[in-house]
């Protein structure tokens, strides 16, 4: 088989797992329970949907963990990690409210009911964490980055590997809302797990990232209360935050692997 159809081949199968797994799972709440709770579904397709993988790459005698490159990290590298990923949603938050980028976006409101919800009890906080801060982010930088970055980087150049299949995540999204973010955020995870070539750093950014945001949600008032001047100080900070903390990653990794 021609590798370029090998390599799309792939691609299509793992997302086809990701969709089949959920669907899977929405139909059997619907059959048993009646309705489908978004969260819960999450949960246990995510958990299905690793299984699946993991018995796909033993058939074909390879380690999904290290395939994925599950490389071991510093404590210190981790906290960094944890870091970006605060200030990389702050900085797309603070951009997205300055610049009033959601009146661009419909469905910008309807996440922030879900943030309302959520702070009035009327949502269960454990559940959402689970799902959307703890289990989503760990399978979606397996499939994301870690298979299908990893395929398209076999034939393409890295800068190509990396629009292409954030592109990809932003997508699966669903909506332009959250599809804006994953964009942004895909560019930023992949270039991070090929920096550091281990999975655990957009997984680790991935969960910090949408902690910020669940937590975040329910705090917009204070952002939405700035002015002008205000929010642009902090979004600059921000930014300044965000390179420098990359650049002492880098420079103390370096420095390790020397």
């Amino acid at each position: 088989m021609n590798k370029d159809n090998q390599i799309f081949e792939n691609i299509i199968i793992y997302l086809g797992i990701y969709f089949l797994c959920s669907l899977l799972i929405a139909g059997i709440l619907i059959v048993f329970i009646g309705n489908i709770d978004f969260n819960i579904m999450t949960l246990l397709s995510s958990i299905l949907t690793i299984v699946c993988l993991f018995l796909l790459f033993k058939n074909r005698n390879i380690s999904l963990y290290r395939y994925c490159s599950f490389k071991k990290m510093k404590f210190s590298e981790l906290i960094l990690l944890i870091f970006m990923g605060l200030i990389f949603n702050m900085v797309l938050e603070i951009m997205n409210i300055t610049l009033k980028l959601y009146k661009y976006f419909p469905d910008y409101y309807k996440y922030q009911d879900f943030y309302n919800k959520i702070g009035n009890y009327k949502v269960n906080f454990l559940t959402v964490f689970l799902s959307v801060v703890i289990i989503a982010p760990i399978v979606e930088e397996i499939i994301f980055r870690g298979l299908i970055f990893n395929e398209l980087r076999k034939e393409l150049s890295i800068y190509t590997a990396i629009i292409i299949q954030s592109a990809i995540f932003a997508i699966i999204h669903g909506s332009l809302y959250q599809g804006f973010y994953a964009f942004l955020l895909g560019i930023f995870l992949s270039v991070m797990y090929y920096l550091t070539e281990s999975i655990w750093a957009p997984i680790i950014i991935h969960i910090s990232s949408n902690l910020i945001g669940l937590l975040g949600g329910l705090f917009d008032n204070i952002i939405h209360n700035m002015n002008k001047i205000e929010s642009t100080f902090y979004f600059f900070l921000g930014c300044i935050l965000l390179i420098i903390t990359i650049k002492f990653f880098y420079s103390q990794r370096k420095k390790c692997y020397m």
